[in-house]
């Protein structure tokens, strides 16, 4: 069984090492850019992007129309895929405290009364069926409802509101990327007990975002979120069963 330290300890490492890689990608396209800053409109750029498949060429003018949109592309796939990585980890987390219970090690008194399904007919025994049936229960309940449970294990004192407030946060920005072209819902706002949120812009300046504003991600609020995440992964780790 996987303990609670080493699962936070794969949060801590996979947010560092995806930041590491979305600064080396976006190095990357930022000394593309620059090279084709120095090229003639006027010239084409031919490549191949697969075996035996190659493009058209393709004239610079219209790469350099890219460079305002390839940034936040490459910004909005990383931050998609820390949310990711958080989403796992609280999973993580769940089933961890699930095996401690049924292995008699520390009773999860906080999940008090829930109501798992039995199938009788299963060769598979009554407690891993429950423990599988109360991890998916788990996965499909209201994101804050997960992470307050957790919390009042790990962190009984609420030492680190603010930086849950911020991954809460995030994972609704993730949703509207992912489902609202990136504009701010009223649910987003509703769940957060705002009528607005506060986003960094790329001078690290704080801009309000009211509803339906499409929300642009800058890699100063990125790195916010990864910190928040960094933050309360240090404090859960403290716990001690």
């Amino acid at each position: 069984m996987t303990d609670h330290k080493a699962i936070l300890d794969q949060l801590i490492q996979g947010s560092s090492s995806l930041f590491k890689q979305f600064l080396l990608a976006h190095t990357s396209i930022t000394l593309g850019h620059d090279i084709i800053g120095e090229i003639s409109d006027d010239a084409a750029v031919g490549t191949s992007v697969g075996l035996n498949i190659s493009i058209e060429p393709i004239p610079v003018r219209d790469l350099k129309q890219y460079k305002p949109v390839l940034p936040q592309f490459l910004l909005e796939t990383f931050h998609d895929r820390l949310v990711q990585l958080w989403n796992r980890t609280i999973a993580k987390l769940f089933r961890y405290l699930i095996e401690l219970h049924f292995n008699g090690i520390r009773p999860f008194v906080e999940l008090k009364n829930r109501r798992p399904k039995i199938n009788f007919r299963s060769s598979t025994s009554l407690d891993d069926q429950i423990m599988e049936a109360l991890s998916e229960d788990y996965e499909f309940q209201k994101y804050s409802q997960r992470v307050i449970l957790l919390n009042s294990v790990f962190n009984p004192e609420n030492t680190n509101s603010i930086d849950l407030r911020n991954i809460h946060k995030h994972v609704h920005v993730r949703n509207c990327l992912q489902h609202k072209e990136g504009h701010i819902d009223s649910f987003f706002l509703k769940d957060l007990g705002l009528n607005k949120i506060d986003m960094l812009d790329h001078n690290a300046k704080l801009v309000t975002c009211n509803l339906n504003d499409r929300i642009m991600l800058s890699v100063p609020e990125f790195d916010g979120f990864r910190r928040s995440l960094l933050l309360v992964g240090q404090v859960w780790r403290t716990w001690n069963v």
